[in-house]
């Protein structure tokens, strides 16, 4: 909000604070479509007249640097407050022709967006490290974009980013580091000095008018800028941030942007509302505001550029401290021979045998001793001192999935700002993936199999022929090399995820340049990596590119267990294509919990959590939990510029890992908790079915023999697979007589066989055995089909080629399998609503949301129709085998229960086919099947199993915090007694504090056994933080992430 008050008005004198008063404003053109305002404030109703300042026209140019034509032709001043000086000369043509032109741009450090070498010798601008594992996100390095040439708005938009980035913010990074040291976290931002007129001897000076708004108050000053001390280091000396880099109308006090700050953090941020807001309260007060959203563009543009520079002093003293931690700790790579030949023998399944002209991006891992330091800093409980368990089946539980709500419309391009602590993979990392991968595939697009591209063509206009339904229907079933379901079962599930994801891209047809974000997550719902997506559906090398990532920070022989929505997909991807081969052998897949009923029950017997082995009660839903906590963001991302998109995700993955940091000991007493629960219940349930005779080595058996039986390839499949039955019958008996006529030939053969040829007594007598045992195995299998069916003789097999109780069990399955078909369509619609958040009403997304709704309502009449009519089926069949129609020794289906709704889970009733197929069975059906003692005991084993591994989990993470905790606490009091640098030593000290906090936190939540050894802070430490936080708690006051409480002063 520049202006100046009116000098004529004695309440708003020049250089002196007055109360909230109201704007009028100026329009001061800076280019084609672009306009800045310039309000005069007044008192209402104290002044008649209201008297303008005119301010000199300037061009855009002009307005973003300083006049060139007073530049000195002496060397440029030092800076008293930088240990090396900052130059900043203009980027626009001299007035003067004579006037040699410069230009001097400071680029950026290759690990730390904003950062500038001249600042090398400050604690709080290093010069650029050298390529270490620290420096682990790719920064995208500014550039000139053309699309910001296409108008004169662009250009000074551009320009003045550049100022910002390549000029300002490295220039002010100390200088708010002495700010926030000398206000002790800026609680005293009144000790600072206020602003006035300066006398310098650089012939640049120039006047500089501007309005600053205080929490209290509005501010009119006037200050000299120069090159040797510009506008912005002087605003924020005095506890202000400008709105503009060089030459700013208009300021805002830090504690006003601090409250922003917190705000924008916990709410969407909408710079709109929040200006308006603030225009109100100044109304409210008695001062009126001549133009709405005066304050908006100048607000905004502080704000931003304001928590940048906070954002960058905190990664600068993450470097500082990293540093600390290199020399305390020595480097996690070394160059091991043994770990390089076991990586190399990893590799060669991946092997090409052409060369691909685009390879994998990744190159060789780095031969790790532990975790690297990024992932010891997203998650000290999984990576804080991770270490491979041979008794385990994974030693870390990962989740990942892909969430397209937070997309962004097309057209919204800014200039490039990346986040300092960046969590998003580099584009054109990604970029080179999906090259790699689709020509891995083969050229062009990855081949489909048939599954695929009958999914893809739309049902209303395309129709397979009777020969190409015949061909596949007669495919073989097989299970493919290193998988566990056979193939069948596992196009099935592609089949369901296609016709999800091509369903949800065609249900918006507006354009999107980026149309969604990947997480990866660990199993404590803390953010490892991300993915800018820009294709319409979810893409597996986005996957297959976090994966790597990760591989790529951890120790060579830790075990990675994943949970993906579609985990058999991506299982059966990297054995068909080579891909992640070095670390195949290194991963455990599984599904997530909650979207378990979109694979078939096959799949979920190998693919569920609570069935494989290895992991715990880990759920894999932790990705859908981030989108909830992110779905305030959608509607301000929707419109926002790509940058800003990234950089405001950024922004709210930290501020949600720094609240979950201090939870993560509650989290871990929960988890114990529920598994004592879930453990307890088990062994009431194991000792109840262990007095029937069944004890947990039965039981065990029973499951094996459960999953070797379910999980058994397909036989070929046919329509008429009643009338097939009853034809198998009549070709057993027709090979049985062949079978028999073979027998005595060979028993001939042998009677007549000589004595004296030895050779040829033995041949016979082989194929005589051989005749036998062939006979055998058809008189048996003959035997079990004919008492299936019911039917000992040729005529009454021929009549039950039209037998109405194979009719009616035919139509019961495909019945059930039609029901079990819907429930998992309705299943995936209720997972997106609960997906997309809330809606602005009226927009089209809402609009979209309440057709999904309805449309899922009016399912459910149908389905419980359907399921009506089923059990009218099962009862006819009881009726036809109670009436003596049914088949000898024919099994009744079990009807579906309709108080509620069947879930697909994988224990669910509705997978139970007993009594509706003709597949081999002995007369005596298996326990596992038709026992419900067995049935539940058997769950309950499981639910034991998985207690005992979730307790080795937990016991694993508390040793990790324990032993991240304990070196954090040895480094940062290091880095405490070998600052230099007083401001720096400060952070530390606010590190060391929320050290002390985070203990007394984790304390008061971890078992007691665990503190019998220090962990570093002492007792009195302890009770001191513990005290202060319940102070806090008592009198409702939040938490400030920047209060130092506990450090006394001197």
């Amino acid at each position: 909000m520049p202006g100046r008050f009116n000098e004529r008005t004695k309440h708003a004198p020049i250089a002196s604070s007055t109360s909230l008063v109201d704007a009028k404003p100026r329009k001061r053109s800076l280019g084609k479509n672009l306009h800045k305002f310039q309000p005069v404030f007044r008192l209402a109703g104290k002044t008649k007249k209201a008297v303008r300042v005119a301010l000199p026209k300037k061009s855009a140019a002009e307005d973003a640097e300083p006049s060139s034509a007073k530049r000195p032709s002496t060397p440029v001043p030092t800076n008293s407050s930088l240990s090396s000086p900052c130059l900043i000369f203009p980027a626009h043509p001299t007035s003067n022709p004579s006037t040699p032109r410069r230009s001097f741009v400071v680029p950026p450090t290759p690990t730390r967006l904003g950062a500038s070498p001249l600042l090398g010798a400050s604690p709080l601008s290093p010069s650029p490290p050298s390529n270490s594992e620290f420096n682990l996100s790719p920064i995208v390095t500014p550039f000139m974009n053309p699309d910001f040439e296409t108008s004169r708005h662009h250009r000074a938009t551009h320009q003045a980013w550049k100022a910002w980035q390549d000029k300002i913010i490295p220039r002010l990074v100390p200088i708010f580091s002495d700010v926030f040291f000398s206000t002790r976290g800026l609680q005293r931002l009144q000790d600072l000095p206020r602003l006035c007129r300066r006398i310098c001897t650089c012939a640049s000076t120039r006047l500089c008018k501007v309005s600053v708004w205080r929490m209290h108050e509005i501010q009119d000053v006037e200050i000299d800028v120069c090159q040797c001390v510009p506008a912005a280091e002087q605003l924020l000396r005095s506890g202000s941030f400008p709105s503009s880099p060089l030459l700013p109308s208009f300021a805002v006090d830090l504690h006003v942007l601090e409250l922003t700050r917190e705000v924008f953090l916990r709410t969407s941020p909408n710079n709109t509302a929040w200006t308006t807001a603030l225009e109100s309260f100044l109304r409210g007060l008695g001062f009126q505001l001549d133009h709405e959203g005066s304050l908006r563009r100048s607000f905004a543009s502080a704000l931003e550029w304001y928590l940048h520079l906070r954002n960058v002093v905190d990664a600068e003293v993450d470097e500082q401290q990293e540093k600390v931690r290199r020399d305390l700790v020595g480097p996690a790579v070394k160059d091991d021979q043994h770990l390089a030949s076991r990586a190399e023998a990893g590799t060669r399944h991946g092997e090409h045998k052409r060369p691909l002209d685009h390879p994998n991006p990744f190159g060789a891992p780095m031969h790790r001793t532990r975790a690297s330091e990024y992932l010891r800093r997203r998650c000290p409980a999984c990576f804080g001192d991770v270490k491979h368990d041979p008794s385990s089946t994974a030693d870390v539980c990962v989740c990942t999935d892909a969430c397209f709500t937070h997309k962004r419309e097309a057209g919204n391009m800014d200039p490039p700002k990346t986040h300092p602590r960046n969590v998003f993979l580099n584009p054109q990392t990604c970029e080179d993936m999906e090259q790699y991968v689709d020509e891995v595939r083969g050229s062009g697009p990855a081949r489909e199999s048939r599954a695929h591209k009958r999914c893809r063509r739309d049902a209303s206009t395309y129709s397979p022929s009777k020969e190409q339904v015949d061909n596949e229907d007669e495919e073989e079933d097989r299970v493919e090399e290193g998988l566990q379901v056979p193939k069948s079962v596992l196009d099935g599930c592609e089949e369901s995820f296609r016709a999800a994801d091509e369903s949800r891209m065609r249900s918006d047809a507006r354009e999107f340049d980026d149309t969604g974000v990947m997480a990866l997550l660990c199993r404590h719902d803390r953010v490892l990596w991300m993915a800018n997506m820009k294709s319409k559906g979810e893409k597996q090398f986005y996957v297959l590119a976090l994966l790597e990532t990760l591989f790529q920070h951890l120790p060579d022989d830790v075990m990675v267990a994943i949970l993906y929505d579609i985990a058999c997909q991506l299982h059966r991807s990297l054995h068909k294509w080579g891909f992640l081969a070095p670390f195949i052998t290194r991963m455990v897949f599984a599904v997530a919990v909650f979207h378990a009923f979109v694979h078939r029950l096959e799949c979920q017997l190998r693919y569920h959590p609570r069935k494989r082995e290895g992991l715990g009660f880990t759920s894999g839903e932790g990705c859908e939990r981030l989108w909830h906590q992110l779905s305030r963001l959608i509607g301000h991302l929707r419109i926002s510029g790509s940058y800003h998109r990234l950089y405001t995700l950024n922004a709210q993955v930290q501020f949600i890992e720094q609240n979950s940091l201090r939870t993560l000991g509650a989290w871990i007493s929960r988890r114990q908790a529920f598994s004592d629960e879930k453990r307890e219940m088990a062994q009431a349930i194991l000792a109840h079915v262990a007095t029937k005779g069944f004890d947990r080595d039965a039981l065990a058996k029973q499951w094996d023999l459960q999953v070797e039986a379910q999980t058994k390839p397909h036989p070929n499949r046919s329509k008429r697979l009643g009338i097939e039955a009853v034809n198998e019958v009549l070709a057993l008996r027709e090979e049985k007589k062949c079978a028999r006529v073979r027998v005595e030939e060979a028993q001939e053969a042998w009677d007549n066989a000589s004595e004296a040829e030895e050779h040829s007594r033995l041949m016979a007598r082989s194929a005589l055995l051989e005749a036998k045992m062939d006979l055998e195995s058809i008189e048996e299998s003959l035997k079990q089909k004919e008492a299936a069916l019911g039917i000992d003789s040729r005529a009454r097999l021929n009549k039950a080629k039209s037998n109405k109780f194979f009719e009616q069990r035919m139509n019961a399955l495909a019945l059930k399998t039609r029901i079990r078909d819907l429930l998992r369509s309705r299943n995936m619609e209720l997972s997106e609503l609960k997906r997309s958040g809330h809606r602005q009403q009226g927009s089209s997304d809402w609009k979209l949301r309440n057709a999904i709704a309805s449309s899922v309502s009016k399912r459910l009449p149908r389905i419980r129709r359907l399921v009506g009519e089923f059990n009218k089926l099962c009862a006819k069949l009881a009726d036809m085998a109670i009436h003596n129609q049914a088949p000898r020794g024919a099994k009744i289906p079990v009807p579906i229960v309709t108080k509620k709704v069947p879930n697909l889970d994988v224990d669910d009733k509705i997978w139970d086919d007993v009594g509706l197929t003709d597949e081999d069975s002995s007369s005596a059906p298996p326990d596992w099947l038709v026992n419900e003692s067995v049935k539940e005991g058997i769950k309950a084993l499981l639910d034991k199993r998985r207690a005992l591994e979730e307790d080795r989990f937990l016991r694993n993470e508390r040793r990790s915090m324990k032993a991240w905790f304990q070196e954090e606490w040895s480094v940062i009091n290091h880095a405490i007694c070998t600052a230099g640098d007083p401001a720096l030593q400060y952070q530390f000290e606010i590190r060391r504090v929320k050290l002390i906090e985070l203990c007394a936190d984790w304390r008061k939540d971890l078992p007691a056994e665990d503190f019998e050894t220090n962990w570093g802070p002492s007792d009195s430490d302890l009770s001191q933080a513990q005290e202060k936080m319940h102070q806090r708690h008592r009198n409702g006051d939040p938490v400030n992430s920047d209060e130092l409480s506990v450090i006394q002063e001197d």
